[in-house]
């Protein structure tokens, strides 16, 4: 099965990099404080974002382990490679937000599967009908386990 995509492109990677560089504090390094900032340069929607104290522990799960020698302030601040690892941890986060949200709309019972009465409704919506037929098909492509429904890995699977 397909995960969500954890690549940052060329173009997005050097906006990563020009906004570090932008708010370093010197020695190569960000302060921690400015990340909520640095997340919303590179582009992500402050509504999306957790908080500075949600911000704070990503990257700290992201971050490559303190080295011995750290000077007391280390804890303070963000390299690039760290930064780096943060930013593509908010974009699975933003995208798995997208799929989750787009799985929602079409699960109107929100019994956590989409079944073909659901595909046939939320197309519908859209003004597309489909046959039974295509309905039948959308779900075996999808339906990795067989059993007639369509969950939220499935989903991510046959989207992505």
């Amino acid at each position: 099965m397909r995960s969500i995509n954890s690549k940052l492109s060329a173009e997005q990677l050097a906006q990563v990099r020009a906004v570090h560089a932008e708010l370093q504090s010197g020695a190569g390094r960000m302060p921690k404080a400015r990340l909520s900032e640095a997340a919303s340069k590179c582009g992500f929607d402050e509504t999306f974002l957790p908080d500075p104290r949600g911000l704070e522990e990503l990257s700290a799960r992201v971050s490559k382990s303190v080295p011995e020698d750290a000077a007391d302030d280390y804890m303070l601040f963000i390299d690039l490679e760290d930064f780096i690892a943060l930013m593509l941890a908010l974009q699975v986060m933003h995208m798995r937000a997208i799929l989750e949200s787009g799985f929602k709309a079409i699960d109107t019972d929100g019994d956590g599967y989409i079944v073909g009465q659901e595909i046939a409704e939320s197309m519908k919506k859209e003004g597309i009908e489909l046959s039974s037929e295509q309905i039948a098909e959308v779900v075996a492509r999808s339906d990795i386990d067989g059993d007639g429904k369509i969950s939220f890995d499935e989903f991510v699977a046959a989207v992505l």
